[in-house]
């Protein structure tokens, strides 16, 4: 609890004070006494003055007249107003601010990462896994690395349909994950490519979003759950095409406006005006040096526990290379929390007998 007497730097951020939201700025702090709760979850749900964190000393703060202040850290706009604004605040270095884009994201980290005594190597590949109890690590350098905990979040790529037009238009109107990029397209036309799981599941999430969606399924039949299925023809906005390959995604100043297929019981090309192509048939996970090491899915995911355990016991992993659903970045950060979290236990419980190799990997 401090008391800011001096100025600071303009401000604005969504705060939770006497049961409402408001917004607040740097003349709501200068030169009074002010409490302000961070929280690592949205403020609509945890709130100090309503869970009861304060609410002991609630009435005689306020008659001390000191403010309090609920602000959620996950909140990217309200945690960044406070980090360029404060040096005091700035301090937390709390890594996911400003743009939550991938690129941004990882950039963030890796700089938060340099701050630590963490060897980094870069453009390096694992060519293998072996060993046991201390494992031994292959690079394509011809380099050995031995240790006796492993982490594996190398992610997954989407898979593509490898047509004209889709390379060059991704982010001009060729997409992979319909939640980050669907409101892109609010009001908009635009085509999903697929029709299992995931693809109907895209339809369904999109159609309250834009104009209309049409699925192009390669088969002749989709192949999503029969429930999936039955919500997506309910829906007035979205139409299905069937028997249909792919064949060139055609743009026009600077963005995509058709998808060319071919219909397969006709044998016609066709064009289908749109938009954006979302392409959802499926992610490949980045696994292959591992899957002789750890069970994996028949898709290529590798196994997990609720702690990020493998079938190895020193070999953890997280985020999308996993079975655990759901691949978002917000998801894959806490994942990498848990198996970070796992690996340092794992060592705890299994100290290291002091051979020689293990004292290289210790």
């Amino acid at each position: 609890m401090t008391s800011i007497n001096s100025s600071i730097k303009p401000f604005s951020a969504m705060a939770f004070k006497n049961g409402e939201f408001i917004l607040i700025n740097e003349q709501d702090v200068i030169g009074k006494w002010a409490v302000f709760f961070f929280y690592p979850a949205d403020f609509t749900f945890v709130c100090p003055t309503e869970l009861g964190d304060v609410a002991d000393h609630y009435s005689e703060l306020q008659a001390r007249g000191v403010e309090v202040y609920s602000v959620s850290t996950d909140t990217h706009f309200t945690h960044k107003a406070w980090h360029e604004s404060s040096d005091t605040i700035g301090k937390i270095q709390y890594p996911m601010i400003g743009d939550p884009s991938g690129a941004k994201l990882s950039g963030n980290l890796v700089e938060h990462m340099n701050r630590y005594p963490i060897s980094i190597r870069e453009n390096i590949r694992v060519e293998s896994i072996s060993g046991d109890h201390v494992r031994t690590i292959a690079l394509n350098t011809g380099e050995q690395i031995q240790t006796r905990s492993i982490i594996v979040a190398t992610g997954a790529q989407w898979r593509k349909l490898g047509i004209p037009g889709e390379e060059e238009n991704i982010g001009a109107g060729v997409a992979y994950c319909p939640h980050c990029d669907g409101p892109f397209f609010a009001g908009k036309d635009v085509v999903v490519v697929g029709g299992g799981n995931s693809g109907i599941e895209a339809a369904l999430d999109l159609a309250g979003i834009v104009r209309s969606v049409t699925v192009v399924e390669f088969m002749p039949t989709l192949k999503a759950d029969k429930v999936l299925v039955d919500q997506a023809k309910q829906r007035t906005n979205i139409s299905i095409i069937a028997n249909a390959a792919c064949q060139e995604i055609i743009a026009a100043g600077g963005k995509v406006v058709a998808l060319e297929y071919l219909d397969r019981v006709s044998n016609t090309r066709k064009r289908l005006n749109t938009d954006g192509v979302f392409v959802q048939i499926g992610l490949s996970p980045n696994s292959q040096f591992v899957s002789d090491v750890v069970e994996c899915t028949a898709h290529g995911e590798i196994m997990v526990d609720n702690k990020c355990r493998t079938t190895q016991a020193n070999v953890f992993a997280a985020g999308d290379v996993t079975t655990v659903p759901y691949k978002q970045m917000v998801i894959a950060m806490g994942e990498g929390a848990k198996a970070a979290l796992s690996a340092f236990e794992y060592l705890l419980a299994h100290p290291a007998h002091r051979t020689d190799i293990e004292k290289q990997a210790a």
